[in-house]
C-alpha cells in the first residue's frame, strides 16, 4: 500500500497540471478570439461569400489556420513581458494563497507551448494552408475536397523533404560531424540546427526592421494623434520657389498646397481628360477632323477598371493634396452621403458593384468619420500639449533602448553572464530581474513592447514588404497567409532579441535556450553593436531636424524673433498671392 504522504503528493501534482491545463487554454481562447476579429478586420468578404462551396470550405479551413497561427504570434509576444510581471507580482505577494497558481512550472509550461506551436505553424500548418488554397487537385481525380487534401499532402511532403535535404547540405559544409549525427538522431541534432536558422533569420529581420521602425514611429505615431492646426497657403498657377517666400511659411508654420484648386486630380472626370491629353502629346493631327477621331478612339478605349480605379482613388488623392482634419472629415462626409446613395437607389455612378461590398464600404467610412469627429471634438490641451509630450515620450524611450544596448556592448567585454542562455528550472520570486526593482521591470516590459511595435513598423515601411500591408476589407487570403509568416518569424525571435540586446536578464526559457549560435560570442557582440549604430545613424537621420522642428513648433518657440531676413517678408507678396488661413 501507497504511503498517504505519497498520495498527496501525486494528487497535488495532478492538480497543478490540471490548473496549468485549464489557464493555458483560456489564455489560448482569448488570444484566438483576439486574433479572429483582427483577420475579419482584414479579410476581403468576397473570398467567403463565393458560390462554389468547394473554395469557401478551403478558405475557411485556411483562415482557421491563419487565426492559430495569429494567436501564437501573439502569445510569443508575450511571453517575456508575462514572464517579468510574474516575478515581480510574486516578489510583492510572496504569501499571497490566490497567487499560488502563478509559478515556474506554469510559465516554463507556456514557453513549450509558445515554442511548439509557432514552429508547427511556421513548418505545417502555413505552408499546408496555403498550398491548399492553391490546390485543384490531380488530374484525372474526382474534384472536391478530398482531392485538393491529398495533392496538398503529396507538395508539403516533397517540400519537406527538399528543407530538410538543403538543411542537412548548409550542415554537412558547416560541420562533418554534426550531418552525420543529425542522420543518426534527427530529434536531438537535426531539429535544433533548423531551429537555429529559423531563429537567426528571425533575430536578422528584426535587426533590419527595428532600427527603422524606431524612426518610423514619430510619424505613425503623429498621424494617429491631433496635431496643432496648421495654415494652408493656395500656390496659384505657378509655384513659388523663391527661398525667402520658404523659411517665411515654414517660419510661420505655413504649409503650402502643391498644386492649384483647379487641379485635375480633386476632379476624376478632369482626370480622364488628363489621360487622353498625355495619350495625345505623341499624336500630332494634321487638321480638326483627325484630332476628333483621335479623341473618339481614345475616348472609346477607356475601360470600367480605369474608371473604377479613379473613383476608388479619390478619398486618397483628396487627402493627400488637404491634409487637414476638417478636410479629411468633409470628404469623410462626402463619400458617406455617396454611398448611402448608392445603397439606397441601388446603383453606381460608374459602375454596378455588389450591395455587400457597398454596405461594408459604408459602415468602414462611417467608422472613419465618427473617428474623425471625435478627434476634431479634441481640447486644446490634447491637440496643443498631447502631441508634443508624446513626441517626446517616444523619444525618451528610443534614447533608453539605445542606451541599454550600449551599456549591454560593454558589459559582454567585462561580464561572461551578460551572454544569453537559456534556464530549464525557472526560479521565480526569489529576485528581480533589474536592479531598479519592480520599476525596471516596468520599463523592460515596455521596451519589449515597444520593440516589436516598432519592428512591425519597420517590417511594413520597408519597399521589400510594402505589398503585404493588410488593408481594412480587401486584403486577400494569400496576403493573410504572408503576413501570418511574417509575423510568426518577428514574434517567435523577439524573446531572443530582447536577451541578446540585454533589455532584459531574464534568461530562455525551454528551446528558446537551445539555439546554437546564442553561445557565440562574436555573433552576439556584433549583433549588439550593428543594432546600436543602425538605430542611432536612423535616430541622426530623422529626429536632428524633422522632430526637433516639430517639438518647436508644438510648443510654439517658433513665434520667437528670428532673423531679420526670415521674418521681414513683405505681407504683401502672401497677399496678392492668395493667402488662405484655415482655423
Amino acid at each position: 500500500m501507497e504511503a498517504p504522504e505519497d498520495v498527496s503528493v501525486r494528487e497535488q501534482l495532478f492538480h497543478d497540471r490540471v490548473r496549468e491545463t485549464i489557464i493555458c487554454v483560456l489564455l489560448f481562447i482569448c488570444l484566438y478570439i483576439v486574433s479572429y476579429l483582427v483577420i475579419t478586420h482584414y479579410k476581403r468578404n468576397a473570398e467567403f461569400t463565393i458560390d462554389n462551396s468547394e473554395d469557401a470550405t478551403v478558405n475557411k479551413i485556411a483562415l482557421w489556420l491563419c487565426t492559430f497561427t495569429l494567436s501564437v504570434s501573439v502569445g510569443a509576444v508575450l511571453l517575456l513581458p508575462l514572464s517579468i510581471l510574474s516575478n515581480e507580482v510574486l516578489l510583492s505577494f510572496p504569501q499571497s494563497y490566490y497567487m499560488q497558481w502563478l509559478n515556474g512550472s506554469l510559465i516554463h509550461g507556456l514557453w513549450n507551448i509558445v515554442f511548439l506551436f509557432s514552429n508547427l505553424s511556421l513548418v505545417f500548418l502555413l505552408p499546408f494552408a496555403y498550398f491548399f488554397t492553391e490546390s485543384e487537385g490531380f488530374a484525372g481525380s474526382k474534384k472536391g475536397v478530398m482531392a485538393r487534401l491529398y495533392e496538398t499532402a503529396v507538395v508539403l511532403f516533397l517540400l519537406t523533404l527538399l528543407v530538410l535535404g538543403m538543411v542537412w547540405v548548409a550542415s554537412a559544409i558547416l560541420d562533418d560531424n554534426m550531418a552525420r549525427q543529425s542522420l543518426y538522431d534527427l530529434w536531438e541534432y537535426y531539429l535544433p540546427y533548423l531551429y537555429s536558422c529559423i531563429s537567426l533569420f528571425g533575430v536578422l529581420l528584426l535587426l533590419l526592421c527595428t532600427p527603422l521602425g524606431l524612426s518610423r514611429m514619430f510619424s505613425v505615431t503623429g498621424r494617429l494623434l491631433v496635431k496643432p492646426r496648421d495654415s494652408f497657403f493656395q500656390q496659384d498657377n505657378a509655384c513659388h520657389t523663391a527661398r525667402s517666400m520658404k523659411v517665411w511659411l515654414e517660419d510661420h508654420q505655413i504649409k503650402t498646397l502643391s498644386r492649384p484648386a483647379q487641379s485635375p486630380d480633386l476632379n476624376p472626370f478632369e482626370n480622364l481628360w488628363n489621360v487622353m491629353k498625355r495619350k495625345m502629346d505623341g499624336h500630332k493631327p494634321l487638321n480638326k477632323a483627325e484630332l476628333l477621331e483621335f479623341l473618339r478612339q481614345e475616348w472609346h478605349k477607356v475601360t470600367q477598371h480605369q474608371c473604377e480605379r479613379l473613383v476608388e482613388s479619390m478619398p486618397r488623392r483628396m487627402k493627400a493634396l488637404l491634409e487637414d482634419l476638417d478636410e479629411t472629415m468633409s470628404c469623410a462626409e462626402f463619400e458617406e452621403a455617396s454611398l448611402s446613395r448608392n445603397l439606397t437607389s441601388g446603383t453606381s455612378l460608374w459602375i454596378n458593384v455588389n450591395a455587400e461590398v457597398l454596405r461594408n464600404r459604408f459602415l468602414n467610412i462611417q467608422a472613419r468619420r465618427i473617428a474623425l469627429e471625435i478627434r476634431k471634438r479634441a481640447s486644446p490641451w490634447q491637440r496643443n500639449l498631447g502631441y508634443p509630450l508624446a513626441m517626446l515620450l517616444l523619444l525618451a524611450v528610443t534614447v533608453v533602448c539605445v542606451l541599454i544596448v550600449c551599456y549591454h556592448v560593454v558589459e559582454l567585454l567585462f561580464d561572461d553572464t551578460a551572454m544569453p542562455r537559456g534556464m530549464e528550472d525557472p526560479l521565480l520570486g526569489a529576485a528581480s530581474f533589474s536592479m531598479f526593482g519592480s520599476l525596471g521591470a516596468a520599463v523592460q516590459v515596455i521596451l519589449i513592447l515597444y520593440l516589436m511595435i516598432s519592428s512591425v513598423v519597420g517590417f511594413y515601411s520597408s519597399p521589400l514588404f510594402t505589398g503585404l500591408r493588410p488593408r481594412a476589407q480587401d486584403t486577400t487570403l494569400t496576403q493573410i497567409i504572408g503576413n501570418c509568416v511574417s509575423l510568426l518569424v518577428l514574434s517567435s525571435a523577439l524573446p531572443v532579441f530582447s536577451r541578446t540586446l540585454g533589455i532584459t536578464r531574464f534568461d530562455l526559457l525551454g528551446d528558446f535556450g537551445r539555439y546554437n549560435w546564442l553561445g557565440n560570442f562574436h555573433i552576439v557582440f556584433l549583433y549588439n553593436i550593428l543594432f546600436a549604430g543602425l538605430t542611432s545613424a536612423c535616430l541622426i537621420n530623422t529626429l536632428t531636424w524633422t522632430v526637433q522642428r516639430e517639438l518647436i513648433r508644438a510648443f510654439g518657440l517658433h513665434k520667437l524673433p528670428s532673423t531679420v531676413s526670415r521674418s521681414t517678408i513683405p505681407l504683401r507678396l502672401l497677399l496678392a498671392n492668395g493667402l488662405s488661413k484655415i482655423q
